[in-house]
């Protein structure tokens, strides 16, 4: 009789062991699944299909989740640990998208050297310790000052009058293109590029339905001519960014449940990326056929695992692969794992140096990089 209960619990563990390993090897599965198709949304433009967006904005947290599931999987000796294997190493080709450590860039190339900033100063209002508008303004400009680029490419700048625009850093930086969006008060905001070089020639690009936009100007450099491209790509404000704000600063009483705010951040984040798939394929098709070589810079509102970024660096090259060094983060709330503000450049450009000082003015995180044209 013995014998038998035995067997009979040897058999009841034995279900339980299987159904345990069926089920481990589901959520491993699933969680695979949601890393690939996080590599897939760099691919698909979201106006074909809309699906993979939603895994690229979560890339890093999947690309943990995956690692913690590997490292659970080799403690147990599941036979099961080829499923997060096979999904993590793709994530290798994306890595230094996000973070990167590099010796020192040799830095005795042979050309002329321009140094660009881009940088959203988010209406001189949004910064990490409530300055005053005014306060806030002085504070972004004596950085430029400090940081001396050559060429200064704002988005979301604010002035109360265009007077302003036209005289905003007058004595260093004395020539300028903007277009601004005038506001019921009269005050303007909008895209800013300020120079040191010539600017022979301007344009913009305003997208239907939206106060984003792209501003060109042809810069006189050195006896050539350069056009810098400065974007401000459809707005987090209705995209996965919101939603960090919200998480970050937590959940009032008054506030809708959290499973509600993310599916409501996701249906109109579909909308949301669509327009910004349209608003880079624009871009581009204005720009590819330059004359004169393009820098591509701005607030591209979206991640290295995009869409977005992907058809940009097709053909730009990003200057944080070229000479950044540490976490790439660019916008404030979680930093480091969103990066959304970019310098690119064309092939034949060199880069000494590329930073992202964390400064407390804005949301956002200035880029600083400088270059050598040859």
């Amino acid at each position: 009789m013995a014998r038998r209960r035995n067997t009979s619990h040897s058999s009841k563990s034995g279900k339980g062991h299987w159904l345990f390993s069926a089920l481990w090897r589901i959520v491993l599965v699933i969680s695979a699944a949601a890393l690939i198709f996080s590599y897939l949304s760099t691919y698909v433009n979201p106006s074909d299909f809309s699906i993979p967006l939603f895994f690229g904005l979560f890339f890093i947290p999947l690309l943990l989740l995956n690692i913690f599931l590997l490292i659970v999987s080799l403690c147990k000796r599941s036979s099961s640990v080829w499923i997060p294997i096979i999904a993590i190493l793709p994530s290798f080709i994306y890595a230094e998208n996000f973070a990167r450590y590099s010796g020192n860039v040799e830095q005795t190339i042979a050309g002329e050297r321009l140094k660009v900033e881009s940088y959203n100063v988010g209406m001189f209002s949004a910064s990490a310790h409530a300055y005053p508008r005014n306060d806030c303004r002085i504070l972004v400009m004596n950085h430029l000052k400090q940081s001396n680029a050559d060429v200064v490419a704002l988005q979301e700048c604010f002035v109360p009058s265009l007077r302003m625009a036209d005289t905003l850093l007058k004595k260093k930086y004395p020539y300028r293109a903007y277009h601004l969006f005038k506001m019921k008060s009269g005050q303007r905001f909008g895209n800013l590029i300020l120079s040191k070089y010539p600017v022979i020639s301007h344009d913009k690009q305003v997208f239907e339905g939206s106060t984003n936009l792209c501003v060109l100007a042809d810069i006189s450099f050195k006896g050539d001519t350069i056009r810098i491209c400065n974007n401000h790509l459809e707005s987090y404000n209705i995209s996965f960014t919101a939603l960090v704000k919200k998480l970050s600063g937590g959940f009032g009483n008054h506030d809708i449940g959290l499973a509600d705010e993310i599916m409501d951040v996701h249906s109109r984040m579909k909308g949301t990326n669509i327009k910004r798939s349209k608003q880079v394929d624009r871009i581009i098709s204005g720009i590819e056929s330059s004359p004169y070589p393009v820098i591509v810079c701005g607030d591209f509102n979206d991640t290295p695992i995009s869409y977005t970024y992907y058809r940009f660096t097709k053909r730009w090259k990003d200057t944080f692969k070229m000479a950044g060094s540490g976490f790439a983060g660019t916008f404030r709330y979680l930093w480091p794992l969103l990066r959304i503000d970019y310098v690119l450049v064309p092939e034949g450009y060199e880069c000494l140096s590329h930073q992202s000082p964390k400064l407390s003015y804005s949301d956002h995180f200035p880029v600083i990089t400088e270059l050598v044209i040859q």
